[in-house]
């Protein structure tokens, strides 16, 4: 049998609508307009169509690292495609996101406010904190109150994981349009709000050379540089246990197993998190250095909360992430849980391993309470007018999208856990699609291949 495609586009809000047909052996022919060669499992059709998923969500806790490509977990460590890698660049979410003006950055994910441009000079701890509480003063950007240094996580948020390099010359982790970095930073550390647990004379900062963080002393010889944000904190850490050695995060919408497994490099990491079964859950994977970060408590020592995860304080448990280092890509990223420090290191070191996947299944009918594991399920239980949801994952299996009746529906891919917006982001289907005679089809946000 053969698949044809036949379509309608509208210019109207950039949707363009594409009904599928099916024409069995024998039926008559459809013009050469509509003819279109088999959707096949090697064959990519790449559907990115604007103006049909929401925007991306303001508020969001959890967005996208940056990191798009994957690489070889042994040497020579080249760049490979990402299909069945199991690494953070074969999963996309919403992206880093930034409005600017002469003077602010906002961070469309969270809504924070941030300086633009830092004044270049570095400054001791106590020294950075006034000088955001002056800004206050100043009426900085129209506010006279709210401007602070921002905590650890909310300033490691900034951080691009597809870039940087310490150089020489420097080259930040951190988007340079939106904030510009001088030629004559020869370092890029910069201060947090954020007190080291159990050490009220140190505190942490970020170094945008890599995006990694560390700790000093407060004391006033140790300077760096400040970038102050406005705006509400974002929530962390309100667990809830589910009973079946599994922790959700409703900040995140992430599912954790509660325990870990010891001594892993990286590639071994990949794999068991892939092929995981538990908790009545195949869609586990590893995950990327932003969502590790997520759970980690900066006001605990150790930085993981005890009465959620199972840990042992006696144990120097580092996490191993599916993110490699921008840099180095014999490198990926991990997070020393005693104090909480992300740094990067071989991927051939072994470390300990903490599975996490969404809290929801990764298909959903939208608006009504039906998630499905598979694309393949939610098809079969949709009614003609509604919208199957795809999370922004890859899903091996072979579609077959055929109805006795007429069935039109919405096929969106790139939704985020908590299903609140399809982002930039994309859903993957690795295999092959039969779309039925009476089956029309709009989709968006999608690549099958």
């Amino acid at each position: 049998m053969n698949i044809n495609l036949c379509y309608i586009s509208h210019t109207m809000n950039n949707l363009i609508t594409l009904s599928f047909h099916l024409r069995l052996p024998g039926s008559p022919k459809s013009n050469s307009i509509c003819q279109l060669i088999a959707l096949l499992l090697a064959a990519a059709f790449v559907f990115s169509i604007s103006g049909f998923a929401d925007a991306s969500p303001a508020n969001a806790i959890l967005y996208d690292t940056g990191q798009t490509k994957c690489y070889q977990t042994d040497t020579p460590y080249n760049q490979i495609p990402c299909y069945s890698t199991g690494q953070d660049g074969e999963y996309t979410f919403a992206p880093l996101s930034y409005a600017a003006d002469s003077l602010t950055v906002t961070d469309k994910n969270t809504g924070l406010l941030w300086q633009r441009q830092n004044d270049l000079v570095t400054r001791s701890w106590s020294a950075a904190g006034s000088y955001c509480d002056n800004l206050n003063s100043l009426n900085f950007d129209g506010y006279n109150t709210g401007w602070r240094l921002p905590t650890n996580q909310e300033l490691m948020g900034l951080a691009d994981y597809s870039l940087g390099d310490p150089g020489p010359p420097v080259q930040p982790a951190l988007n340079a349009t939106y904030f510009p970095i001088s030629a004559s930073q020869s370092q890029l550390a910069y201060w947090t709000s954020t007190p080291v647990a159990g050490d009220n004379t140190s505190a942490w900062y970020v170094d945008f050379s890599n995006g990694s963080n560390g700790y000093d002393l407060k004391a006033t010889s140790n300077l760096y540089f400040v970038r102050c944000v406005h705006g509400t904190e974002p929530s962390y850490g309100s667990f809830i246990n589910n009973g079946n050695s599994t922790i959700t995060d409703p900040a995140t919408s992430l599912m954790w197993q509660q325990g870990h497994v010891s001594s892993e490099d990286l590639a071994d990491a990949l794999t068991h998190c892939e092929n995981l079964d538990f908790a009545s859950r195949q869609n586990w994977r590893l995950p990327n250095i932003r969502e590790l970060i997520s759970i980690v408590d900066y006001s605990r020592a150790p930085a993981l909360n005890s009465n959620y995860f199972s840990y042992n304080p006696s144990e120097s448990i580092t996490y191993r992430s599916s993110t490699t280092e921008n840099v180095a890509t014999a490198n990926s990223w991990w997070v020393y849980i005693p104090d909480g420090k992300v740094d990067a290191d071989p991927k051939s070191n072994q470390y300990w391993v903490k599975c996490v996947t969404c809290a929801n299944l990764p298909v959903w009918i939208y608006g009504t309470s039906s998630y499905y594991s598979t694309v393949q399920a939610g098809y079969n239980n949709i009614t003609s007018g509604y919208t199957l949801a795809l999370q922004s994952q890859p899903f091996t299996e072979n579609l077959n999208l055929t109805s006795l009746t007429i069935v039109a529906i919405n096929l969106t891919g790139g939704y985020s856990c908590d299903y609140y917006a399809s982002n930039n982001g994309f859903s993957t289907i690795h295999g092959s699609v039969t779309i039925g005679a009476n089956t029309s089809v709009t989709v968006d946000k999608l690549i099958i291949q």
